[in-house]
């Protein structure tokens, strides 16, 4: 049997475990209210979405595919 090896999408990351910033849980955005997160808008503005760098650290950028 081939392991199967994907990439995560950025979506994917983003939502990955619980952010050690804004303590938002697995599945669930960022809130750009608190610290600094990605996704700025050139205008300065607070995004409505976005993520911080300590939740992207921690996450996996591939994933094995395992049957269920």
């Amino acid at each position: 049997m081939t392991d199967r090896v994907r990439e995560l999408t950025f979506e994917e990351r983003s939502r990955w475990g619980v952010c050690p910033v804004c303590s938002a849980q697995d599945g669930e955005p960022c809130d750009p209210g608190v610290g600094i997160a990605l996704g700025l808008m050139a205008d300065g503005r607070q995004p409505t979405t976005g993520v911080h760098l300590g939740r992207l650290a921690s996450v996996p950028s591939r994933v094995r595919l395992v049957p269920a």
